[in-house]
């Protein structure tokens, strides 16, 4: 009976610990886009694990850079693989390593219309378009896709939009001939739009690689990772906080459909895996 009590009394501490910890929580992506959509998911999850969690919608890469290298305060930043083209930019942080608590996708991108104006890799190749594209936190697309354009000699132009949603809601809407977006494969699957490219290594859904059609194009690959990393906690809190985002990804129901719905993909479970690619990534990244 005292060993059951002491247990008990064991059990009551920790989860006080760890409910008494409040967590600042920043996303710095638009409030309405995929990544902030997934953090909230992660946010409410840790609550219902006794993590005390203040969520930020900052939509704003600079602040919440800042505030994570100079906090003392308990905190978890959501960040991408796509946030900066260089070293030199104000918002570069160094990839995550020991403050990484783990990733949930690997998405490529898509490029896509609506059935009805059936954009195709011809039409891309030879007409001048409008494009809808979402640059906050993915700023590595537009260098990207300034590359891709300077390869192929086309003059489309950019339409920009804060948010993922906004360039879905643009691309069905009308207001732009086609959009980037990390959501084609799951558009095509269900035949609610026409994609023609993806970023991805291989075929998916029927949509052709760049790599497949432009052989000799530098970079036709180009996969946009989420993870999320946190400072000032205790190696126990670390070590918590790592198994119970492990725990969302395996049991949480909202969490799945969302990663169904998008198509998205898990990188290697193991953290240290995970900060090596991410590692890789930044090793590319000019000064």
């Amino acid at each position: 009976m005292k060993k059951i009590i002491t247990t008990l009394f064991t059990l009551m501490f920790m989860t006080n610990v760890y409910a008494g910890t409040k967590v600042t929580f920043h996303s710095p992506f638009s409030k309405t886009g995929n990544f902030t959509g997934m953090s909230k998911i992660l946010a409410s999850e840790l609550s219902a694990k006794g993590w005390d969690v203040d969520v930020k919608v900052t939509t704003n890469a600079k602040l919440s850079k800042e505030t994570y290298t100079s906090t003392d305060k308990p905190m978890i930043l959501a960040w991408s693989t796509g946030m900066t083209t260089s070293k030199s930019d104000d918002i570069y942080l160094p990839a995550a390593n020991g403050d990484l608590v783990g990733g949930i996708s690997w998405s490529p991108w898509y490029f896509c219309s609506t059935n009805e104006k059936n954009i195709s890799i011809e039409d891309f190749k030879t007409k001048k378009l409008t494009i809808a594209i979402d640059l906050v936190g993915n700023e590595e697309l537009g260098n990207w896709m300034d590359k891709l354009q300077a390869h192929l000699g086309t003059d489309h132009t950019y339409v920009t939009y804060k948010g993922s949603k906004k360039v879905t809601n643009a691309i069905f809407s009308g207001e732009v001939d086609m959009g980037m977006t990390t959501g084609g494969a799951g558009w095509v699957e269900k035949g609610k739009a026409t994609c023609f490219y993806t970023s991805a290594g291989q075929t998916v859904q029927g949509i052709k690689s760049i790599g497949e059609d432009l052989p000799n194009f530098e970079q036709p690959e180009l996969q946009l990772g989420l993870y999320w990393r946190a400072v000032n906690l205790s190696k126990k809190q670390m070590k918590k906080l790592r198994k119970d985002f492990a725990a969302v990804k395996k049991s949480s129901a909202d969490w799945q459909a969302w990663m169904d719905r998008k198509k998205y993909v898990y990188p290697d479970p193991k953290v240290k895996n995970y900060a090596k690619t991410i590692a890789a990534i930044d090793e590319k990244l000019p000064n």
